[in-house]
């Protein structure tokens, strides 16, 4: 890699333009661009060994390292944020992204909410569900709870909750996007869907139940359109609620809508997370962290997960 003077990174000539996806290729600064990344979670180093750190990733021949930035370690009391090393030295995230571009590195910057990361309550703040118990799904009657229960993606309550967290976060960040800065890529949330579906655990609140009529509603345009596909007798959409967890007899095609629907659920929190980055100032493409698992144990993953990864068509 071609090392410009002032951080290590390509040449300054490079054309000042945002990176972008185009034609299957990740540009940047107006050309395709291999990205070389690994994992570098600044939380878990001593910030003595950062730059060693660093220095290794680039001489293994990384361009790129991605962290999580976890939002129970930046925020571990409601509204106390540190993102600069006040309270601990390894919440010095600004730090070490700048030390990341002084070795010659990218920085992928994963937002959240969730990190997982073999984190407790998969990286949420420890307050979130002890204050705010709403904000995440507890299952119907038959359902498997995981290690953690899901957030409710799509509940005003948690959506206000995140939109809280990016608001103090994001701004710390997008002063460091490429080609001011480093940061090439934002993924936001972890894993979606990847407690919902090895808990199997649906989201039937009110907004969800709300969505699940409309999505109803788009797909067959009128109740009778939808009574003759589904052999029913249903007199309008306001009728219909969501399958639970029992073994009450259904049809296939029901099965398969609501199965459509997830789809649609996940791409309404998405989305919904898109906008509030936008509103902070993301300018870069954005990832999406799709969970997959090529074994199989008693919690009912299957190979290369076809469930999980149908989920994220749309």
């Amino acid at each position: 890699m071609k090392r410009g003077k002032k951080n290590g990174l390509p040449s300054a000539s490079r054309p000042a333009t945002n990176p972008e996806m185009r034609d299957g290729a990740f540009v940047l600064g107006g050309r395709p661009t291999f990205i070389y990344s690994g994992e570098l979670h600044y939380f878990r180093v001593d910030p003595a060994e950062w730059p060693q750190r660093l220095k290794q990733a680039r001489e293994a021949g990384l361009n790129c390292v991605a962290s999580y930035i976890p939002w129970r370690w930046h925020e571990p009391e409601e509204g106390k944020f540190d993102f600069t090393g006040r309270t601990h030295p390894r919440r010095d995230v600004k730090k070490f992204i700048r030390l990341a571009r002084e070795a010659g590195l990218y920085f992928i910057a994963r937002v959240g909410p969730v990190s997982n990361g073999e984190m407790m309550d998969e990286g949420l703040p420890a307050w979130l569900s002890k204050k705010y118990p709403a904000a995440f799904l507890s299952g119907k009657e038959g359902a498997t709870i995981h290690h953690q229960a899901p957030p409710a993606y799509n509940s005003p309550l948690f959506l206000g909750k995140v939109k809280a967290w990016y608001e103090k976060l994001l701004p710390e960040l997008v002063g460091q996007q490429y080609p001011e800065g480093n940061i090439i890529l934002f993924q936001l949330c972890n894993e979606i869907g990847m407690i919902n579906w090895l808990g199997k655990i649906g989201d039937y609140a009110d907004y969800a139940e709300k969505m699940y009529r409309g999505f109803l509603k788009s797909r067959y345009g009128s109740i009778e359109a939808l009574n003759a596909a589904y052999g029913s007798s249903y007199k309008s959409f306001a009728e219909l609620k969501q399958p639970d967890n029992k073994l009450e007899e259904r049809t296939l095609k029901l099965l398969l809508d609501w199965a459509d629907f997830y789809k649609e659920y996940y791409a309404a929190y998405f989305k919904k997370l898109w906008d509030l980055a936008r509103a902070e100032g993301v300018r870069t493409p954005v990832l999406a962290n799709i969970p997959q698992f090529y074994d199989y144990d008693m919690r009912g993953r299957g190979l290369y997960s076809p469930a999980t990864s149908s989920m994220f068509s749309r």
